[in-house]
């Protein structure tokens, strides 16, 4: 799949290609030079109206694509759409032949104790969690003070871990790195947080496993892979460490998800939204985080479409008490929009994100169990659209019995 165009009418590159074209001249040395506004303001517009895929985006740093694009189309003359979407892709299979270099990712998390297992493999990249780091690594502190002495390279009790993965940029590297990082971590924060927060620290996130504060990415022989660059969390606030007891339980519920993830049809989906959960709930602003989680639990059930009364339906349908969970999600929802809408704030917010995150977690359970043995989420959904009432259904079977003896499938009436 190339990169393309966002099929949009109200998107005209070619205006913004004009400003650029007029805006740019050509040097002695052959170099290309633009007026300094112009291409900021072109340059942070080109990506919104592009359309990259995921095989690209993991691998290669999209702004040096479009940027390097750019420059060899205004070399060769006018810069047009087409002529501009034309050398994006041609930067794109030029960087994607490269050849693969083994990376190694260096960070930790809040965890502690029993854990389930000493290392992983998770789509490709191999998890350790160690005590402490093989001396070939020995540059990590000194990268990381000499990028900001307020950092800490050691938190206590935080577990080390390092995560190998190959891909063919030190960026592409850290982003594998992470997601499958994060993956994992979402699975621990599903069984390590709290349910219900009656007295707690306002300030801290929901998620009880979170990320050191700086990842550091090293080469094989142990160097640095990026210069001297480093990954940090913003909003890290040390905290007590995890403590797991009872390792085999996690096992358990581990390899659930694991194997769900890896054997449902709809498993990439599960650990996209698993993803995006952990990271909303790693926000120390608990609105901003209600928002982020509101937006995976809209991508977990209702992802390819943009009728939000659906979601509270299909998570409700999960309960007996259907009505009762309507309301309570539909409570969420309505918070959700005037937080977005008019910037309405609230103290109870974390409550909130509490309430959002069960009802996150008990659609992951449904669709992992996949005890209808659904072959995609579109299916998923249907069954959750069904209506709850007795009545109701009946009706529906009533009306596919009909369809059945109309359609002369006597063989096959549902029910019969």
């Amino acid at each position: 799949m190339k990169v393309h165009w966002k099929n949009n009418r109200s998107i005209r590159p070619d205006r913004l290609l004009d400003r650029l074209n007029r805006s740019k001249s050509i040097r002695n040395d052959g170099r290309v030079s633009y007026d300094s506004f112009d291409y900021y303001d072109v340059f942070s517009a080109i990506f919104s109206m592009l359309v990259f895929p995921k095989s690209v985006s993991s691998e290669i740093p999209i702004d040096h694509i479009v940027s390097k694009a750019i420059d060899r189309a205004a070399l060769e003359g006018n810069i047009t759409k087409e002529i501009l979407i034309k050398k994006i892709n041609n930067v794109v299979e030029e960087e994607l032949s490269t050849k693969e270099i083994r990376y190694h990712l260096l960070t930790s998390v809040s965890i502690t104790g029993d854990l389930p297992f000493k290392q992983i493999v998770f789509e490709g990249v191999r998890i350790r969690f160690v005590d402490r780091y093989p001396k070939k690594y020995s540059c990590r502190n000194e990268v990381i003070i000499e990028n900001n002495k307020n950092f800490s390279p050691d938190h206590p009790g935080y577990r080390k871990v390092i995560l190998t993965v190959k891909s063919k940029s030190y960026r592409g590297a850290s982003t594998k790195a992470l997601d499958a990082l994060d993956a994992i971590r979402s699975i621990f924060c599903m069984f390590a947080n709290a349910e219900k927060e009656l007295l707690g620290d306002q300030d801290s996130p929901v998620n009880r496993v979170r990320l050191g504060q700086v990842h550091t990415l090293h080469k094989e022989n142990g160097s640095s892979a990026t210069q001297g660059m480093v990954w940090y969390e913003p909003n890290f606030k040390q905290q007590r460490p995890f403590n797991i007891k009872g390792g085999d339980v996690y096992n358990k519920n581990f390899r659930f998800i694991i194997d769900g993830i890896n054997n449902q049809p709809y498993g990439r989906d599960v650990k996209n939204a698993l993803v995006r959960y952990v990271r909303a709930l790693d926000d120390p602003n608990h609105n901003s985080a209600l928002v982020q989680i509101w937006g995976a639990l809209e991508a977990l059930v209702s992802p390819y479409e943009s009728n939000c009364d659906r979601i509270s339906r299909r998570c409700s349908f999960l309960f007996d008490d259907q009505e009762y969970h309507e309301q309570i999600i539909e409570h969420l929802r309505e918070y959700r929009n005037s937080n977005v809408h008019a910037g309405d704030q609230s103290d109870r917010a974390k409550m909130y994100c509490f309430q959002a995150q069960y009802y996150f977690k008990q659609m992951i359970y449904f669709l992992l169990r996949n005890v209808f043995e659904f072959s995609c989420l579109a299916e998923a959904f249907e069954f959750l659209d069904m209506p709850s009432s007795r009545t109701s259904l009946e009706a529906k079977e009533k009306i596919l019995k009909n369809v059945f003896s109309f359609k002369r499938y006597r063989d096959m009436v549902p029910g019969s």
